[in-house]
């Protein structure tokens, strides 16, 4: 078995913090997010070759950070696209690599999702099915549910309706952007595309195949973030975050750390309060201020501000602002006139 890691979005719901940085490669506690998928992968032992399935904007990041770690097992395969406007879509990425890469089952996970799915057990399921498998996690809300693919099962775990971000969801039995393809059913990624179909939302796909072939759903339990947006990013980043970390480079002066936080290395923190819940890249310096709940990437020059709830990106100079609830984008600069 192989695995294909879908990084090829844009992220623009994140934008301004993702229009110069890929979203599976932002800090997630001490990990980035996609390190979380690739370490367990690894660790599992069964998986032949991990695939990143990125586009040529953002794959010189991913070749930097994959030489970085060191991972042998990881190659970088680029769709030639530079733009939201221009990409392939998860289904027509897919497809795309399918054609390119050796026959064989195929692991698929979504390189922005975090969750407590086990991908031992997720493939033992595989293996006693032997058809096409989707992880599923109940919402517990029908409201959430609608932005979802939304499934029934029957006693045998074998999806006998899916719809694809139902209006009135009937379940909040949804499906995550984790699959499990069979060599037999690739082809059918190839059909698909050609009958002309969506090619973006994943769900589509199994929308249109369950009715053509088997699809069972793995429904696991414990917590799933799927990190699209500017919440559901800060939300997982407070989940993940139990315990503290400063590295030992960091100075601090007068100031009050409030735990739980991560500070990396070659921070300076200048009569300022921090945390909780707040991450801090390395590089950064942090005067006369106040942050909490908020992740600031590295390289950045922070005075006379309060940040509450927010992103901010590398190297941002900001001076005497309020950041509540934002996003703030790469190389801004921003102050109050006084």
């Amino acid at each position: 078995m192989r695995a294909i890691i879908l990084a090829g979005g844009y992220a623009t719901r994140l934008w301004p913090l993702t229009k110069d940085m890929a979203k599976p490669l932002l800090p997630l506690g001490r990990k980035r997010i996609i390190e979380y998928l690739i370490d367990e992968l690894i660790d599992y032992g069964g998986i032949h070759t991990i695939y990143i399935s990125t586009n040529y904007y953002y794959a010189p990041q991913f070749n930097t950070w994959v030489k970085g770690k060191g991972y042998d097992k990881v190659e970088i395969h680029i769709e030639e696209t530079v733009r939201e406007e221009e990409k392939l879509g998860a289904i027509g990425a897919l497809s795309r690599l399918f054609k390119h890469l050796p026959r064989d089952d195929y692991l698929v996970l979504a390189g922005d999702n975090y969750s407590s799915m086990n991908i031992s057990n997720f493939i033992d399921f595989y293996k006693k099915k032997n058809a096409f498998i989707v992880a599923a996690f109940d919402v517990g809300d029908l409201s959430k549910a609608r932005h979802y693919g939304v499934l029934k099962i029957d006693k045998s775990n074998k999806v006998i309706d899916f719809v694809e971000k139902p209006d009135k969801p009937e379940s909040t039995l949804a499906a995550t952007a984790y699959y499990i393809v069979p060599e037999n059913v690739i082809d059918m990624y190839h059909k698909y595309v050609s009958l002309g179909h969506n090619k973006d939302a994943p769900g589509k796909f199994i929308e249109w195949y369950h009715k053509r072939g088997p699809v069972y759903a793995y429904v696991f339990t414990g917590y799933w973030y799927d990190i699209g947006k500017q919440d559901t990013y800060l939300e997982a980043f407070r989940f993940i975050l139990k315990d503290s970390y400063v590295d030992k480079s960091v100075k601090l002066k007068f100031s009050k750390i409030i735990n739980p936080v991560i500070i990396e290395k070659e921070v300076e923190i200048i009569d300022s309060v921090i945390g909780p819940y707040v991450y801090v890249g390395e590089g950064t310096r942090i005067e006369k201020s106040e942050i909490s709940d908020s992740i600031i990437l590295k390289k950045g020059s922070i005075r006379n501000s309060i940040i509450k709830n927010s992103l901010i990106s590398y190297s941002v100079d900001l001076d005497n602002i309020n950041a509540i609830n934002s996003n703030v984008g790469g190389h801004t600069k921003l102050f109050a006139i006084k």
